[in-house]
C-alpha cells in the first residue's frame, strides 16, 4: 500500500509489481540515504509525537542478501516504535531477493535505515527513494506518484 507507491504506480500502468528493485537499482541510493538521513531527527520528532493528521510511519531498511556479495535488497517497515541505535518493524512489502514477506517483522540497525516516510493529510513526506525515482520512471507514472508527494523538510 504504502511502501509499495512505487509497484503500486508501475503495475497501475502495466509494469510488474516486481518493478521496485530493479527501479532502487536505476537510482543513486547513497544520495538518497544522506538527504533522508540529513532529516532523520525530524522524522524521529514527529514519530515520537505525530500530529493527529500524521500517519504511516515508515522506515526503508537495507538488508545484504546472503550469498551474494554487495547485493541489497531495500525493504519498508512499518509499525515502528522511537528508535536509537536498535529497532524492529513490519515488512510493508514482499522481499525480491530476500525470503522475507509483508507482515514478517525484521529487527534493524540504525546503520540499515535509507529513507523515512510518513503521510501528513494524506500526502508523503520524506519518502526519498520515491522523489528520486521520479527521474527514472515514465511521464505519465511520475506525474501520478508526484502528484502525491507533499513538502519535505529543508
Amino acid at each position: 500500500m504504502r511502501a509499495g507507491l512505487l509497484a503500486l504506480a508501475a503495475a497501475t500502468f502495466g509494469a510488474p509489481a516486481f518493478a521496485q528493485q530493479s527501479i532502487i537499482d536505476s537510482i543513486d541510493m547513497q544520495a538518497v540515504c544522506d538527504a533522508a538521513d540529513a532529516h532523520m531527527d525530524y522524522f524521529r520528532e514527529h514519530l515520537a509525537s505525530p500530529a493527529p493528521n500524521e500517519t504511516e510511519f515508515m522506515l526503508q531498511v537495507i538488508v545484504p542478501v546472503s550469498g551474494k556479495p554487495g547485493t541489497k535488497e531495500y525493504v519498508w517497515v512499518t509499525s515502528l516504535a522511537p528508535f536509537a541505535t536498535e529497532g524492529q518493524g513490519i515488512l510493508d512489502n514482499d522481499a525480491e531477493r530476500l525470503p522475507l514477506k509483508k507482515g514478517d517483522t525484521l529487527k534493524f540497525r540504525r546503520d540499515m535505515v535509507c529513507d523515512w516516510g510518513f503521510r501528513r493529510d494524506g500526502m508523503m513526506i520524506g519518502h526519498y527513494t520515491t522523489r528520486a525515482a521520479l527521474t527514472v520512471l515514465s511521464p505519465d507514472v511520475a506525474m501520478v506518484v508526484g502528484a502525491k508527494l507533499g513538502r519535505n523538510p529543508e
